[in-house]
């Protein structure tokens, strides 16, 4: 069972590299409201109107953008979420999106932030969520006015609401530059990502748990638990499905560890 287990986290890398392949490239979604000024002009927007902002920075060539644009914005449901903020959306090879990734401390392609109306960070999304998933997200993030940093000094408080666990268990780390100074330090990763896990409500705890797998085989600990946890989560549709994008790209770290 353990052999067969493992080889599914391989195989997830590849069926998500075949089916990126399949989407054509593509620019601006239609239907979507983006707006058509400045980044600048959309915080000024979104500062006068009290709307938050979701910000979109991907590429015409990143197969993960073209699924994502074809798969989730093109959606109904995710069309009228979008009537709820300012949506602003950059190419990566323009000038200007260059300058406002390194701002942003985006690193990779696609990278959706979600602002408050003073346009600091409330989220930034995963990629490989369901439709359902995203608009599940985007609804809690635009009611969420304090920022990831906020939230996490919260921690030590544990009063966070259900809705600010949903955020930090599908806060995409990965793509947040900023943090890797400081909260995804080498030195403190492991030990927050244990604590996201500990204090998480059972519901959320998958979300952290991967990404205590992905961490190095030497700082792991209490293999045997993780090894027997990992195989049930594997087992759970809708949980694979919430952590695609860790099990993707760490998935041969996965295996190797447990």
């Amino acid at each position: 069972m353990l052999k067969n287990s493992l080889k599914i986290l391989s195989i997830f890398t590849i069926l998500i590299a075949i089916t990126n392949t399949i989407f054509a490239k593509g620019k601006k979604t239609p239907g979507v409201n983006w707006h058509t000024g400045t980044v600048e002009s959309a915080f000024a927007i979104a500062k006068k109107k009290n709307m938050p902002i979701f910000l979109y920075w991907g590429a015409t060539w990143c197969p993960p953008c073209n699924q994502i644009k074809k798969t989730i914005f093109t959606k109904k449901e995710f069309k009228k979420e979008m009537n709820h903020f300012i949506a602003v959306y950059l190419d990566g090879d323009e000038k200007r999106a260059q300058t406002w990734g390194e701002k942003l401390g985006a690193k990779g392609y696609p990278t959706m932030i979600v602002l408050n109306s003073r346009g600091e960070e409330v989220t930034r999304m995963p990629s490989g969520l369901k439709i359902k998933g995203y608009i599940s997200l985007l609804k809690k993030a635009r009611r969420q006015d304090q920022t990831i940093q906020s939230l996490l000094t919260l921690l030590d408080k544990d009063n966070l609401t259900s809705g600010q666990w949903s955020i930090l268990a599908n806060y995409s780390w990965e793509q947040d530059h900023h943090l890797q100074e400081t909260f995804l330090a080498k030195e403190n990763k492991l030990k927050n990502f244990t604590m996201l896990y500990n204090k998480a409500p059972k519901r959320y705890k998958s979300s952290f748990f991967f990404r205590i797998a992905s961490m190095p085989e030497k700082d792991l600990k209490k293999k045997e638990s993780y090894r027997a946890y990992l195989l049930k989560l594997l087992k759970d549709k809708a949980i694979v499905n919430q952590n695609l994008e860790t099990i993707a790209y760490s998935s041969s770290v996965i295996a190797k560890n447990l």
